[in-house]
């Protein structure tokens, strides 16, 4: 599946560190995020279904489903301006 931004993500769709995300409003994972920003922290693409690490705009690190979240923009690994 191709990666692209505003869409909800699948069990195989890549993420990758830095992507930034968005919770889903009614999630089965994140639960206590419901609605809110993070970033992806760390992800194994190679295994469709493993739990991705998000990092919350309050810090907090939580695991849980791609299937939970929105991509909201690509990690491009530039320096930011």
């Amino acid at each position: 599946m191709a990666r692209e931004i505003g869409k909800k993500l699948d069990s195989e769709s890549k993420l990758l560190p830095g992507d930034k995300v968005t919770v889903i409003d009614e999630p089965k994972t994140f639960l206590s995020h419901s609605g809110e920003n993070g970033k992806c922290i760390s992800s194994c693409n190679s295994s469709p279904n493993a739990p991705v690490l998000i990092e919350f705009d309050d810090e907090e690190l939580v695991e849980g489903n791609r299937e939970d979240l929105i991509l909201t923009e690509y990690y491009t690994g530039a320096a930011p301006e």
